[in-house]
């Protein structure tokens, strides 16, 4: 998943934790008329090959590096906060 959406290739370091996240039928973007459920996984990881690189015709809109203080000022989607917390750089 790293490497489809950003080019790296990284190596696990342990996992942090896990994020749960329900949502109502109305929120379900596969229009299916029922809740869903997901459970992430997040890991700590390094890089170990590849370049950035921007997701083409899929999932990701961007790619980029932030410092730790930019990325508090960003648009962030719920994991996001979520691993910075299980990290402890919230």
């Amino acid at each position: 998943e790293v490497t489809e959406e950003t080019g790296y290739e990284v190596a696990l370091d342990g996992m942090l934790g896990f994020h749960s996240i329900h949502r109502p039928p109305e929120e379900n973007w596969l229009e299916t008329g029922r809740s869903y459920h997901f459970l992430q996984v997040i890991h700590r990881a390094h890089i170990i090959g590849g370049a950035l690189a921007v997701e083409r015709d899929g999932t990701s809109d961007d790619a980029a590096w932030f410092t730790r203080d930019q990325v508090h000022d960003l648009d962030r989607v719920e994991l996001t906060d979520a691993a910075l917390a299980l990290a402890r750089w919230s």
